[in-house]
């Protein structure tokens, strides 16, 4: 692990060697740490952190977007953990409650908030698949459910399936609805070109508003967000 000094802040970065010539930025919430540096073999790391300077505006905008707290369907939860004779979740009125074998193993933890996203994200999704083919015109589309690190979403329309982040179990309703009506109007225009967009309007007429709402947070890390957001309160 490498730091730079960036707007009076040292901050660390994971350098990977590649093949290629350049240098690209990655920021991945997830990550420890979240900021990824892929540089060519042959560049030196002078080179590499004038680049990081260069990009202070890119990185620090990253990292002010991260997530803090813990949501699911835009709205805050406090969270909890107690040892239990298994690992499980209980979604409550404002908390989440983890019962764990072990609580300090990150790795069931982990496991157990991918399933929680992925249970709410499916339901909510199920829930509004009515309104989603009334509004598309599209019937039977599979939905599949998976973490994804860079894609809110990604479709195969000659499957007609569609791909959701289970991270999106943790943004508004209005902003998951934007994401599949984006899915879905690529099953009509596979580019990202004018008419694709007149396709989406139709479908969400508000979608402008929500991806910018959208692209105000990052994606989370499922290791620490319930750890940093612990009730202290005690359970009865």
């Amino acid at each position: 692990m490498r730091t730079v000094k960036i707007a009076d802040k040292e901050i660390a970065y994971e350098l990977k060697r590649t093949k290629t010539r350049g240098i690209r930025l990655l920021y991945r919430a997830e990550n420890d740490p979240p900021l990824i540096v892929h540089a060519g073999r042959f560049i030196p790391e002078w080179k590499i952190r004038d680049f990081l300077a260069q990009n202070e505006g890119w990185i620090l905008g990253h990292m002010n977007r991260t997530v803090q707290g813990f949501f699911l369907l835009g709205q805050p939860y406090r969270t909890m953990i107690l040892k239990g004779t298994k690992n499980s979740f209980t979604i409550r009125k404002d908390s989440v409650l983890f019962t764990m074998k072990d609580p300090e193993d990150e790795d069931v933890l982990e496991a157990l908030v991918k399933h929680l996203w992925k249970t709410v994200l499916e339901e909510y999704t199920e829930n509004h698949r009515e309104e989603y083919e009334r509004v598309t015109g599209h019937t039977g589309t599979e939905y599949q459910y998976r973490i994804m690190h860079t894609r809110y979403g990604s479709c195969s329309p000659k499957k007609n399936r569609i791909h959701l982040n289970t991270q999106l179990a943790c943004y508004a309703p209005e902003i998951i609805d934007s994401i599949v009506y984006h899915e879905y109007a690529h099953f009509r225009v596979l580019n990202h070109s004018a008419r694709f967009y007149k396709v989406l309007e139709g479908y969400d007429p508000a979608y402008r508003k929500n991806h910018a709402k959208m692209r105000q947070t990052a994606f989370v890390n499922p290791r620490t967000c319930v750890r940093t957001n612990l009730s202290t309160e005690a359970e009865t």
